[in-house]
């Protein structure tokens, strides 16, 4: 089957990687590996491109950019998604594309979704702007409004949307107002790569971790509130923070140096450790090397960094919303949290810190759950199935 995914933000060897490309990423390698043509159109900066990723061939194209006074910044919104369009026309026709996948989240196939489609387009939820924003209390601006309506009329016009848990699915029911019905199908992880090394060599390494970008909804505030208590018991522990900065901080400043600063009021800076974001291969050996992972966010879909660090063995503390009670059995293979709960978040860290059998119970069942349930090779079936039951579909009323 040639199958083309749409991904703006599809990894390269330098680019940093959201969840929606490390999920492209991990099925277009899925896709591949399970004998299937996989094509990839991702967005670049400065020209069109293209590249081979191991089986995989990658298009990067820049997006169209219009000079209409007043009008300058609306129409923009739009300049990605047509030429994503005018790409994926030509890419169909000379490669015999059968089927597309595209993500909900910033609408890239909204042009794509409306036209007269010849084969099926599946749309990703990877968590919509309406999501994202009600949960972080951001007030929406015209920019947001236009997104959340190029959004809502690509899932519309979509041919069959999937979601990576239930929690996501009802949500996007709920807040978009679309009445259709989504296929639950969980992200997938190449449990070959993120294995697990043994929690007894942990022990030395008195790291905490988290990864993800600094920003309002992964909520390292509230992890770094909790780490004065943790700290009382066992003043060796260090909090590791891996991730990109962004601009979210108050009046668009760095929110990594408000986290600093939070850090120095409360007098745990010394025991804070900053890293911009890693390449893929040195990640996995902090994850292996932790003592626990901790995912404070506000929301999440169902995140690649928990999956990643289940994977690896590595016990988890999550906080009990969206996605993550789906992945986490409270107790058994991780633990949850409330996400404005400083005092349960460093009782839980004290427990697993306090008890190494616990903890390593906890990473044990993780990584039997992650290959059970969310490897490559239970999940990219499941997603095969799907587009064949289009494909197939689509042949028959041709």
């Amino acid at each position: 089957m040639r199958i083309c995914l749409v991904s703006e933000e599809y990894p390269t060897s330098s680019s940093g990687r959201g969840g929606i490309g490390t999920y492209t990423f991990a099925l277009a390698q899925g896709l591949s590996q399970s004998g299937e043509e996989v094509f990839v159109i991702s967005r670049s900066e400065v020209k069109e491109e293209e590249c081979q990723d191991g089986s995989v061939l990658v298009y990067r194209i820049p997006p169209l950019c219009f000079s209409v006074p007043f009008l300058h910044t609306s129409l923009n919104i739009f300049g990605y998604s047509l030429a994503l369009h005018r790409k994926l026309k030509k890419v169909i026709r000379e490669k015999g594309i059968e089927i597309v996948e595209a993500p909900e989240y910033g609408a890239e196939a909204f042009f794509f979704s409306r036209t007269k489609k010849r084969i099926p387009l599946v749309v990703r939820l990877h968590t919509p702007h309406i999501v994202t924003e009600e949960v972080t209390g951001i007030k929406p601006d015209s920019y947001s409004h236009i997104v959340r309506w190029m959004e809502k009329e690509t899932v519309i016009h979509a041919d069959f949307i999937t979601s990576p848990s239930r929690s996501l699915a009802e949500l996007c029911q709920d807040k978009m107002k679309v009445r259709k019905s989504f296929s639950v199908i969980p992200n997938p992880i190449d449990t070959s790569r993120f294995i697990s090394k043994g929690y007894r060599d942990r022990l030395s390494t008195q790291v905490i971790l988290q990864v993800g970008k600094f920003q309002d909804l992964k909520n390292t505030k509230v992890l770094i509130q909790a780490l004065p208590e943790v700290l009382k018991i066992f003043p060796q522990i260090k909090l590791r923070l891996i991730g990109s900065d962004t601009l979210t901080g108050p009046r668009s400043s760095s929110y990594r140096q408000m986290v600093e600063g939070l850090a120095h009021e409360l007098g745990v800076r010394d025991r804070v450790e900053f890293s911009d974001m890693i390449p893929r291969k040195e990640l996995i050996e902090h994850y292996q090397q932790a003592r626990l992972a901790v995912v404070p966010s506000l929301f999440e879909n169902f995140p690649f960094t928990c999956l990643e660090a289940m994977s690896c063995g590595c016990p988890v503390i999550a906080s009990n919303v969206g996605g993550l009670p789906e992945m986490i059995e409270d107790g058994v293979s991780g633990f949850l949290f409330q996400p404005d709960n400083k005092e349960e978040l460093a009782e839980k860290i004290v427990a697993l810190l306090s008890d190494p059998a616990l903890a390593e119970s906890m990473g044990n069942e993780a990584a039997i759950r992650v290959r059970r349930c969310y490897s490559q090779e239970v999940i990219i079936p499941q997603i095969l199935n799907v587009y064949r039951q289009l494909t197939d579909k689509n042949r028959g009323n041709g």
